[in-house]
């Protein structure tokens, strides 16, 4: 069993750690290292190297122990104060309840978020969106049938409520992809939930985003919208097709980038730091092969032969929550452009007031046709 750590002396290095780019890249010593090392795999075990390893929110590292294994280390990130605990509780639900293959967890800390860590196997092979280019047809639509057979095993997962899973198998609340900036000017993630229905989940999801609006003094052209939204929100949840059960999947679904591959089988899903529960229709609206045509279609014509929910043509109560689903999503995008970041990170303040402008013209158009 994988154990939880109490280290103080790495719990203070961590807090003290440097701070850049809205989030903080400790710059590990081998020593740090060989004390995670010595708590999780054994007491006389070194460490030899540290390699940081491009993510996005979270520092990860890849390090090779005196006896020559080699480990995934990821940390916690401000951004996502919750994300290490739920990446373990999934992990671990995973090699329990299904027969997706994922890494080993080798021991971790959570409960704060400067000094969260997760000590994983490290898992040999390549991912598969960078052999993706250079596969056969036949080769493709191999790993396009395999990716659906996870999507098989997401789909038999069954929860009562809608959240993410924490330790223990309990059900806490989502970390939004939205993030707020703190006083200290850094960014912040907010936590929604957990929420026992669909319509609870849509009403917070479309408040929340309704909240940004109202807040942020760049989205102020739109605020004005802010009261009619919330009265169209309200009335847009109370519509929410419920479905029977909840099921575990990714918030981006299983992407081509967390597909680690080896001798023409897919050998491990990494980077479960984003998935949640919720609709079982939520696994269709991010397909990992979207950017191929040809291979999506292989994709949608394997899962609905495996009988995931979203894709059985058949069940109309189904098709219903995918095209509820499908749209509240589209709305919140607009609400706060899901590009919105995209525009501020490239300080293209003009190109984002003209998204804001379409984002309204949209969302006077959904409101109307909803109303």
């Amino acid at each position: 069993m994988p154990s939880q750590s109490t280290l103080t002396d790495f719990e203070s290095n961590l807090i003290n750690a440097e701070m850049s780019n809205n989030d903080r890249i400790p710059s590990l010593s081998l020593q740090d290292v060989a004390v995670i090392l010595q708590a999780h795999i054994a007491p006389s075990v070194t460490a030899t190297t540290v390699e940081r390893i491009p993510s996005g929110s979270h520092a990860v590292y890849k390090v090779t122990d005196s006896g020559g294994v080699r480990y995934i280390l990821k940390l916690g990130a401000r951004m996502w104060p919750q994300k290490i605990e739920t990446e373990v509780a999934t992990l671990t639900y995973f090699r329990n309840h299904t027969r997706i293959s994922v890494p080993a967890v080798r021991g971790y800390r959570v409960g704060n978020w400067q000094t969260d860590y997760v000590l994983m196997d490290f898992i040999e092979g390549q991912r598969l969106c960078v052999l993706w280019r250079d596969l056969s047809q036949p080769e493709q639509i191999s790993y396009a049938k395999q990716v659906a057979s996870i999507y098989s095993e997401l789909d038999r997962t069954s929860f009562t409520s809608i959240g993410s899973l924490w330790l223990g198998c309990a059900i806490g609340p989502l970390d939004s992809l939205d993030t707020l900036t703190g006083p200290d000017g850094l960014l912040v993630g907010t936590s929604l939930g957990p929420y026992e229905t669909l319509q609870a989940f849509w009403r917070g999801q479309l408040y929340h985003s309704i909240e940004q609006l109202a807040s942020d003094p760049l989205l102020a052209d739109n605020a004005d919208l802010c009261q009619d939204l919330y009265r169209w929100a309200e009335h847009w949840a109370q519509k929410a097709p419920e479905p029977d059960a909840y099921s575990l999947f990714g918030i981006e679904c299983i992407k081509t980038e967390d597909i680690i591959v080896r001798d023409g089988r897919i050998v491990a899903v990494v980077d479960l730091e984003n998935f949640q529960i919720n609709a079982p229709e939520f696994l269709k609206l991010n397909s990992p092969m979207r950017f191929d045509k040809e291979m999506l279609q292989v994709f949608h014509e394997e899962c609905e032969n495996l009988g995931v929910r979203a894709w059985v043509k058949t069940d109309s109560a189904s098709k219903a929550r995918y095209d509820y689903c499908l749209r509240s999503t589209l709305i919140m995008q607009n609400i706060v452009p899901g590009d919105y970041n995209s525009y501020l990170r490239s300080n293209d303040l003009v190109g984002l007031r003209l998204r804001l402008v379409e984002a309204r013209d949209a969302l006077l158009s959904v409101m109307k046709d909803t109303a």
